[in-house]
């Protein structure tokens, strides 16, 4: 009968570098994953043209944290890239997260006074959500202006809520800056492995003789034959328990591609925003700008959310206060468990960018080794 130390369940990014930290110390290592690939949603593969593309949405890498970086560079060398982001509003392209060129853009003839106005009330390089600038009775007028263009109707469609109905932490997550930094992320280490997330993490799990992994492989049909010591479960912590307490609500997102027979790019960024009611999409994301990579076609991603269902995988845990409750009482019961520990975006149901699921699995990876 096989034996295992753990059985890791769920092969995404989360996943994957338990596995390696767990086998890497010596412990034997079932992965398994329902799909049928390696990465998670963090999953790429070359197209029918041959461009590389992410297959449930762009992906950037990015972290302030010199060690998650150091780690993940045993497996991968890096492209050099800073990920760029503009919002289509009232016909226009303006830099996302909002700043003073956004300001620029969008109050040609008022953006010196705005500006000096600003940088009186708050010193250059202040992150503020657009709520506590509507709080400075000055400024009411230009953030109820980027509220309704930029966050209402995008929160509708990313979250099939408005933004009333979910925490504060949604609008802190694209923050207004007073500086000229155009970038979507300012972290020291930024871009996506050099040939791709799931090349990365092949090297993570599959290099290794102490981890055994099963893809196609449903938790609940797994081999009864199979013996381990415990369970590190990343996906949804709700599905684990049955949906005992109800279904923990939790968004998708429908991708459609399009290649086109091109040698150059389509877009000005690699990702542009659409925060209005129409188009219905919310975002479309040309992959090449994103990887660097030539060739003769160039491929356009745009993402259609909706609520996640048997055929739509769980991507984004809807944060609010009905929510927290209910995932409250899943956690409760979770801490009775003495052979599962639960982890990663589905399994803590909360939001994580990739940085931080690695750090969050290094951290339980060191208290069990």
């Amino acid at each position: 009968m096989p034996h295992f130390d753990w059985l890791v369940v769920g092969a995404g990014i989360t996943g994957c570098t338990l596995a390696e930290r767990l086998a890497a110390n010596g412990k034997r290592v079932l992965l398994i994953d329902r799909r049928a690939h390696l990465g998670g949603n963090c999953h790429d593969a070359p197209d029918a043209a041959g461009v590389l593309v992410h297959t449930y949405g762009p992906h950037i890498f990015h972290t302030a944290s010199r060690e998650i970086h150091d780690y993940l560079s045993q497996f991968t060398e890096w492209h050099d890239y800073e990920h760029h982001v503009e919002a289509s509003i009232d016909e226009r392209f303006v830099p996302m997260p909002c700043n003073l060129n956004t300001i620029r853009d969008l109050w040609p003839d008022q953006h010196v006074e705005l500006e000096r106005a600003l940088l009186s009330r708050f010193s250059y390089g202040t992150q503020l959500s657009v709520s506590q600038l509507g709080e400075v009775p000055r400024f009411r007028e230009v953030a109820d202006y980027l509220f309704e263009r930029l966050f209402k109707g995008y929160s509708k469609k990313q979250w099939g809520k408005w933004l009333t109905e979910l925490d504060e932490s949604v609008f802190a997550r694209v923050p207004i800056r007073l500086s000229r930094d155009n970038r979507y992320f300012t972290d020291t280490f930024q871009g996506p492995p050099s040939d791709g997330y799931t090349a990365m993490m092949t090297r993570m799990v599959l290099d290794s003789p102490r981890i055994v992994v099963l893809l196609g492989q449903e938790f609940r049909q797994l081999d009864r034959s199979l013996a381990y010591e415990g369970v590190l479960f990343t996906g949804r912590i709700d599905e684990f328990y049955e949906y005992s307490y109800g279904q923990l609500p939790y968004r998708s997102v429908r991708f459609e591609f399009e290649t086109f027979a091109t040698r150059s790019v389509l877009q000005r960024t690699g990702t542009v925003n659409y925060p209005t009611s129409s188009p219905a999409h919310t975002r479309s994301t040309e992959f090449r700008i994103i990887t660097g990579q030539g060739g003769d076609f160039t491929t356009v991603c745009r993402e259609y959310p909706l609520d996640a269902d048997a055929t739509h995988e769980a991507m984004y845990p809807v944060p609010c206060a009905s929510s927290h409750a209910t995932a409250a009482k899943y956690q409760g019961l979770a801490t009775h468990e003495r052979r599962v520990q639960f982890c990663g975006r589905l399994g803590g149901f909360r939001y994580v960018n990739m940085d931080q699921a690695v750090e969050w699995a290094l951290d339980i990876a060191s208290t069990i080794v």
